[in-house]
């Protein structure tokens, strides 16, 4: 069965799921000076580098996106975070959402394709129940295919958006692995001996 999620993607319910904003709430094993330290060891601060994510830290404001040819084109979930200290473990609280720019730029591309292949879809269809009701043939194969390539059409542009959303889902999953594994390193690295010991325990 379809979950909310699912239909969402298809069809978004609302202005948050048509911008793939989602909120993150982890809670991870180190200090926050540790979790800076390795996270400044496997983030990169240049999109064109080969590091998986990239991003900034300024201070406690943490923001990152995954790295890839799709950061070019401005689709891409980014998270804006803020680091709470616990002592010694770091709490990220925070938000993923789509850039404002691709937001606004879906929001007037939809809308627009919606009216046009809407107005040629309803033209059509009322040429087409004219034709039936008054037996003639009128605008022939070219009224037919405007009533058959407008829906098409507008599927094909909503397909492409649903698409993209599911590509900044998939990296929303892909930022949280990298975050609890970047924790998980810090921690391992702040306390090795301990980290051994579990894993041989683990292990055995």
């Amino acid at each position: 069965m379809l979950d909310k999620n699912t239909i969402g993607l298809i069809l978004p319910l609302s202005f948050n799921q048509f911008r793939c904003k989602s909120t993150i709430e982890l809670m991870l094993p180190c200090s926050i000076e540790q979790f800076r330290g390795q996270l400044a060891a496997k983030m990169g601060r240049f999109r064109f580098g080969l590091r998986p994510v990239i991003g900034t830290l300024c201070g406690t404001r943490l923001t990152v996106w995954k790295n890839g040819w799709f950061r070019r084109n401005g689709t891409q979930a980014r998270l804006s975070a803020e680091l709470i200290d616990y002592g010694k473990k770091t709490r990220i609280s925070g938000n993923f959402s789509m850039p404002p720019f691709t937001v606004a730029f879906w929001a007037i591309l939809l809308a627009g394709f919606g009216i046009v292949f809407g107005a040629v879809f309803v033209r059509s269809l009322i040429a087409v129940i004219s034709d039936i009701i008054n037996d003639r043939s009128g605008g022939g194969g070219s009224v037919w295919r405007d009533l058959v390539v407008s829906p098409i059409g507008m599927l094909y542009v909503v397909g492409f958006h649903a698409y993209e959303r599911w590509v900044a889902r998939e990296q929303q999953a892909f930022l949280i692995d990298f975050l609890r594994t970047v924790g998980a390193d810090a921690s391992r690295a702040a306390h090795p001996i301990a980290s051994d010991i579990t894993r041989h325990m683990r292990e055995s």
